[in-house]
């Protein structure tokens, strides 16, 4: 199985059958990977001239890492990639128009379903775990 983690203060996650999205969601959605597993992980960048703190990135890298470190534990085979590499400089509304048109209409329906209730706000950590499976499967 293919696990792809948007790490942040609601972490994305994403499971993958195959080439297809089997599953997705935040916060309480589980990572529960499994010897032979492969899990995707964007790793965090400080970008000079930057507005985000970078106190704020060292926060995500460590949760990134605790992510990891858990998927290792279990067996699972862990992958970084840089923000730039899966999605370049788009802005996030453009990003996840195209994380939407790349999916199938279950799988549409599998993120709507996943993301019913969930603040806006944390919608997006969903959408950017959803788009590096579709990256890393290259769908898109």
């Amino acid at each position: 199985m293919l696990i792809t983690v948007d790490p942040g203060q609601s972490v994305g996650v994403a499971t993958w059958n195959g080439r297809q999205l089997w599953g997705c969601g935040s916060g309480s959605y589980p990572i529960n990977p499994t010897k032979g597993d492969i899990v995707w992980i964007e790793s965090q960048v400080i970008y000079p001239h930057s507005k985000a703190d970078p106190n704020d990135i060292l926060t995500l890298a460590r949760e990134a890492g605790r992510v990891a470190g858990r998927c290792e534990a279990f067996g699972a085979e862990v992958f970084w990639v840089k923000p730039s590499d899966w999605k370049g400089q788009l802005p996030k509304e453009i990003q996840h128009r195209r994380v939407w048109a790349a999916l199938t209409e279950a799988e549409q329906a599998t993120l709507t379903q996943a993301c019913r209730g969930m603040a806006p706000s944390k919608r997006h950590n969903v959408l950017d775990a959803v788009g590096i499976g579709l990256w890393v499967l290259k769908r898109k």
